[in-house]
């Protein structure tokens, strides 16, 4: 087989014989297998991990904090929910004679509204018109908040959970055991 150019591989037409050729070989096979069994074992080592879990008091400590705070997230959630749909559909109004593609229908300007709100910005649909610009502006700065508003929370709510933590009275002195329970 001659050596082909990067550009060349990616240009070629896929071979619809090449599955069956070497789809089956003993080499497939075995990294097939070796595959399975490292996913096989890098599960078994999350569970038992997940088990240790139970025992440290280290992993309580965040549970606690998110436990203690949750209504606080859910109704910053829920703000910003209303705050996607009425953008969402502003988008589209706003972009959907320029961009009949990239917005059109409110769903699709929904995507690129949660990808505005949470700060991700894919950059695969931008805006044209100045409404449109003002209004991804809007929703930028507003997502940040929504950002930074649970992460304050949560953070708050650790350190509630670390102080309480820290409060509490701790039993350090080894336990003493019978002179029974010694002998055996």
């Amino acid at each position: 087989m001659p050596t082909l150019t990067l550009r060349q591989r990616i240009r070629r037409q896929p071979d619809p014989e090449a599955s069956s050729r070497y789809g089956s070989s003993p080499v497939n096979a075995a990294i097939a297998a070796l595959i399975l069994v490292c996913a096989t074992i890098a599960i078994l080592v999350l569970v038992r991990l997940a088990r240790l879990g139970r025992f440290s008091q280290a992993l309580h400590l965040p549970s606690e904090a998110v436990s203690s705070r949750r209504d606080e997230p859910l109704a910053d959630l829920a703000a910003a929910v209303a705050l996607l749909v009425p953008a969402s559909a502003l988008f589209y109004l706003a972009e959907r004679q320029t961009q009949p593609d990239g917005f059109c229908s409110i769903p699709r300007a929904m995507w690129w509204a949660i990808a505005t709100l949470t700060t991700v910005g894919y950059g695969d649909v931008f805006l044209q018109t100045p409404l449109g610009k003002i209004l991804a502006e809007i929703v930028a700065i507003l997502g940040i908040g929504f950002i930074a508003i649970p992460t304050g929370i949560l953070a708050s709510a650790f350190s509630d959970a670390l102080a309480h933590r820290r409060a509490e009275p701790r039993d350090d002195s080894p336990k003493t055991r019978s002179p029974q329970a010694a002998h055996r």
